[in-house]
């Protein structure tokens, strides 16, 4: 039967201080806590160690908010790959991040641009994908959502990530003979930077990506995988969430490309769809390192049957 532990014996144990561990918990997801019948957190064996491996980590120069959703499993490759460089510290790329939202207030375009193309150059593909794209257009979200950005600065923040993802995948070569893969959104999911992400980190992978845009209905998604014969299909869901018209568009489409195609699905609004991707039988991925990770064991069943 596992054994659970209060947050203070958790602190002991990693040699973390308690604030370390709920901003880690809260801010980065890196673990998920039970809850007591008097709503005190809980942590399981595997949350101290888990813990433990990320403190190793950082400790080596890992970046948090890069590693926070890797596995056990993941970690300790990481940990144990010593060529693996670096990323980028956290420091520069949390200045990076400020010094962008400095010129989306300020509506300071070629600023933000200039900003954009020097931290993809500076940090490489997967550093700014998940360390600077991922995060920014997180706060953009939240800060026009609360009135705080208006309609003006979110269009200027959106069109110059976007731009700047699309240079960055289009820039990587596919390897020959690389797999195919098929991105984009259901019909009424407009937002396509969660896409357009995902799209950059396959494309790093060697992956012959075919993009779509967003808002395509089940029927143009399931003619395009069969005339692109695509090996995978990604899609980025994030609003609305909890939509019976989408939950329709998910299960005709799975209908339409049978069961062999793998189907990727992320996004914020993915979790309100849990019970319809597991229906489908869809591969659930809650960050951008998760669908990295998607993609490399798609890639090693391909080996595995060739």
């Amino acid at each position: 039967m596992p054994s659970f532990h209060p947050i203070g014996a958790v602190a002991k144990a990693t040699h973390l201080s308690v604030h370390t561990i709920r901003m880690w918990e809260r801010r980065y997801q890196a673990i998920r806590p039970e809850r007591s019948s008097s709503d005190r957190r809980l942590y399981s064996d595997e949350d101290i160690q888990k813990l433990k491996l990320l403190k190793r980590a950082v400790e080596q120069g890992q970046s948090i908010q890069l590693i926070a959703n890797l596995s056990i499993e993941e970690l300790r490759a990481l940990l144990s790959d010593a060529s693996m460089p670096p990323p980028l510290g956290s420091e520069d790329a949390t200045e990076a991040i400020e010094q962008c939202m400095a010129a989306i207030r300020a509506m300071k375009r070629e600023r933000l641009s200039a900003l954009l193309e020097r931290a993809a150059t500076v940090m490489g593909i997967q550093t700014f994908v998940e360390g600077l794209a991922a995060p920014l257009i997180r706060w953009v979200g939240e800060e026009w959502h609360k009135g705080k950005l208006s309609v003006a600065q979110e269009h200027l923040a959106s069109s110059e990530i976007r731009h700047r993802l699309f240079a960055l995948g289009n820039a990587v070569a596919s390897r020959n003979g690389a797999r195919r893969l098929l991105i984009t959104t259901p019909a009424g999911h407009v937002h396509e930077l969660g896409a357009a992400m995902m799209m950059v980190i396959a494309a790093r992978r060697g992956w012959a990506v075919t993009y779509l845009g967003p808002d395509l209905p089940a029927h143009e998604i399931a003619e395009a995988c069969l005339m692109g014969h695509a090996d995978a299909i990604a899609l980025s869901l994030v609003f609305p969430a909890d939509d019976e018209k989408t939950r329709l568009e998910l299960r005709r489409l799975r209908s339409l490309v049978g069961d062999v195609v793998p189907i990727l699905v992320g996004g914020q609004a993915a979790p309100s769809y849990q019970d319809v991707l597991r229906e489908i039988n869809a591969i659930s991925v809650e960050t951008l390192a998760q669908g990295d990770a998607a993609l490399a064991d798609l890639e090693r069943r391909g080996r595995s049957r060739s």
